[in-house]
């Protein structure tokens, strides 16, 4: 095993994946149960019914229609069936169930744990405020950010760029780690970057609490200085996924418990929690991948857990709740640990996703249901010779159209 944190994440979702669910579980047992429990009756049938004085034939028959009627069919279509049912109508939603394993235990979760970056929000920063100094026009402010930033691909650069401006010639341009410099053909020194950087280069930026609630709230700050003079400044956001507060709150009035679990710093995590309905003490900030795992092992043990998220750092958790959601636009490794799959729709996808779940499981129950009825009613007939081998394979035959009719009905 690798040293790295990517191997340590890899190791731990091979470790967590691979589980049956409950109700496939029970179908298997009753098969393994029923098919040699009924070639014994089958047996005993023609031995007693012989011993008995029926007819070698009669007893022979009966065994037979006991072979008939036992077929296992039923038993073991009742979930597939109603699995690619649903998953079918999922797929026309834009979600993917991987198994009937994950549908079921999607049709009984009960605790949400939810990444913050990429999965409530968009994951892009977008400007959601601009502070300038006296005498600076915003456009203006705005218009040498932009002529910074022209032909960086960088998510805060995507931030400030704008879309029909590329790069000018004539700008001499140093990116740096946590901002860029320019020259432009006026011989001014434009600088674009964050407090600590432009305070390292020794340019004063002034505080911000009577400015701006926003960028004195937490979020990321740049700035804009021109030759040394502070300009003004951006307040950077992630703006929420479209629907992300009214989906929380269907869910919650579902009856899901929602918690958000992130790696981001508390402010931020706080402030998307607040903006989607989420009280504070829902939030689980600055967690590590492992720490995600840990948060959802410990849910479990109260009720079926989903980790919903779109990063590698979110794989483990994925990896290790009952049910691993990867949101669109996630990463490879993400979608890879993932059980079920929101390629189109976002979060009002999975809501819908979710109460699909619900109704498969309960089909599924119902399903397994009618099987076990049938063979239970229909084996004593066989038994008793009321059912001849030409009807029990009728019977049989039913038996498996009315659990394919059941799971396909709306």
């Amino acid at each position: 095993v690798g040293e790295r944190q990517i191997d340590r994440i890899l190791g731990r979702m091979v470790e967590m994946q691979g589980n049956r669910s409950e109700i496939t579980r029970l179908a298997d047992g009753l098969t393994r149960v029923l098919v040699p429990g009924a070639l014994g009756l089958a047996g005993l049938v023609a031995v007693a019914g012989t011993a008995l004085g029926l007819p070698a034939e009669e007893s022979l028959l009966r065994a037979l229609s006991v072979v008939v009627i036992a077929c296992p069919c039923a038993l073991s279509v009742a979930v597939p069936v109603t699995f690619l049912s649903f998953a079918e109508r999922a797929m026309g939603r834009g979600v993917l169930f991987r198994s009937p394993a994950t549908m079921e235990q999607a049709g009984q979760l009960r605790n949400l744990l939810i990444d913050k970056t990429g999965t409530l929000t968009r994951g892009e920063p977008a400007i959601i405020e601009a502070v300038t100094d006296d005498g600076v026009a915003e456009f203006e402010l705005r218009a040498l950010a932009a002529e910074a930033e022209a032909g960086i691909d960088h998510p805060v650069a995507r931030a400030l760029q704008d879309p029909a401006q590329g790069p000018e010639h004539g700008i001499h341009r140093r990116r740096e780690g946590r901002g860029v410099i320019i020259t432009r053909p006026d011989g001014s020194e434009v600088r674009v970057g964050s407090r600590r950087w432009l305070h390292e280069a020794g340019v004063g930026v002034p505080g911000l609490a009577t400015r701006s609630s926003q960028a004195a709230s937490g979020a990321t700050q740049i700035h804009v200085t021109r030759d040394g003079d502070w300009l003004g400044c951006f307040a950077l956001g992630d703006p929420l996924r479209p629907a992300a507060a009214a989906t929380v709150e269907s869910l919650q009035a579902r009856g899901f418990s929602l918690r958000m679990v992130t790696g981001d710093s508390v402010d931020p995590a706080r402030r998307v929690a607040a903006e989607v309905g989420l009280a504070e003490d829902a939030v689980e900030a600055g967690c590590r991948p492992e720490e995600k795992a840990d948060h959802v092992l410990a849910a479990q043990s109260r009720a079926p857990t989903a980790f919903i998220g779109d990063g590698i750092n979110d794989s483990v958790a994925m990896a290790a709740a009952d049910v691993g959601v990867a949101i669109d636009g996630a990463s490879h490794a993400a979608t890879s640990s993932a059980g079920l799959v929101v390629a189109r729709g976002g979060l009002p996808a999975l809501a819908d996703a979710l109460g699909l779940a619900r109704s498969a499981r309960r089909r599924m129950r119902q399903n397994l249901t009618l099987a076990v009825v049938y063979n239970g009613a229909a084996i004593p007939l066989a038994v008793a010779g009321v059912i001849p081998p030409s009807a029990a394979a009728l019977a049989m035959l039913a038996s498996s159209l009315s659990v394919m009719a059941n799971a396909a009905r709306p």
